[in-house]
């Protein structure tokens, strides 16, 4: 799903390189909110899977500080 989710998430953004029909670019708009909610939910499940039990904010905080995104984009468990 991480995977998926970051192609979906990366789609929008080449169509914006490739066309300036407004239509379009509305229409490609929704994928990166798909996309950007399968990331989430992928880095969420990841950080469930590979915490010990009762560390999963804390790994999760980890995870989600790795990948670089700030501000109230931020997953919460």
């Amino acid at each position: 799903m991480l995977v998926g989710g970051g192609a979906i998430l990366t789609t929008p953004n080449l169509v914006y390189g490739v066309t300036t029909r407004p239509w379009i670019l509305l229409a490609i708009q929704s994928l990166g909110g798909i996309g950007f909610a399968m990331v989430t939910v992928a880095t969420v499940d990841l950080a469930d899977g590979i915490a010990a039990l009762g560390f999963g904010g804390a790994a999760l905080g980890l995870l989600v500080s790795a990948d670089g995104r700030s501000g109230e984009n931020q997953p919460t468990a």
